[in-house]
C-alpha cells in the first residue's frame, strides 16, 4: 500500500510542486498518474522513490516510512515499482501490448491480470487497436 498523507514538497528556489497532498493506493491496485505537463506527476513517484527529499507530510510504502529507510531497503522497494520516465526507453523489438506489460511480468503478476490491466491501460489512451504494432511501424 502506498499512502501520502500532507506531502508538501517545495524545491530551492520557492516553487511548491505539490501542497499538502494526500491518498492512497490499496496492494494490488494498478494506478496510472496521468496530467498535464508540470502537475506533480513526477515528483510524486520522485518522492516514492525517495529519489527527492520530503518537504513535509508523510509517504508510506507497504507500512515503512520511505523517507527514513537506509538506502538499501530503497533499492529493494524500487525493484517493485514500475514507473514510465518522461523520457521512456522502449523496446523495439516489442510490439505496444509487450512493452506495456514488461513491468508487470518481471514483478511475476498473474498472466490473466497483466492481459486486464494492459488492456484497460490501452484502452485509456485509445491504443487498444495498435496493441499488436511495433515502435518502428
Amino acid at each position: 500500500m502506498i499512502t501520502f498523507e500532507k506531502v508538501t514538497k517545495k524545491f530551492p528556489l520557492g516553487n511548491v510542486a505539490l501542497e499538502e497532498i494526500s491518498f492512497e493506493i490499496k496492494d494490488n491496485e494498478f494506478v496510472f498518474l496521468v496530467g498535464p505537463s508540470g502537475a506533480g506527476k513526477t515528483t510524486i513517484l520522485k518522492l516514492i522513490l525517495n529519489e527527492y527529499p520530503l518537504t513535509s507530510g508523510s509517504i508510506m510504502v507497504n507500512d515503512f516510512h520511505i523517507s527514513s529507510k537506509k538506502f538499501h531497503d530503497v533499492e529493494k522497494l524500487r525493484q517493485k515499482i514500475g514507473m514510465i520516465f518522461q523520457d521512456f526507453k522502449i523496446l523495439n523489438d516489442k510490439n505496444i501490448y509487450e512493452n506495456v506489460a514488461v513491468s508487470l511480468k518481471i514483478a511475476s503478476f498473474p498472466s490473466a491480470y497483466i492481459t486486464q490491466a494492459v488492456g484497460e491501460a490501452l484502452a485509456l489512451v485509445n491504443l487498444s487497436k495498435k496493441a499488436e504494432v511495433f515502435p518502428s511501424q
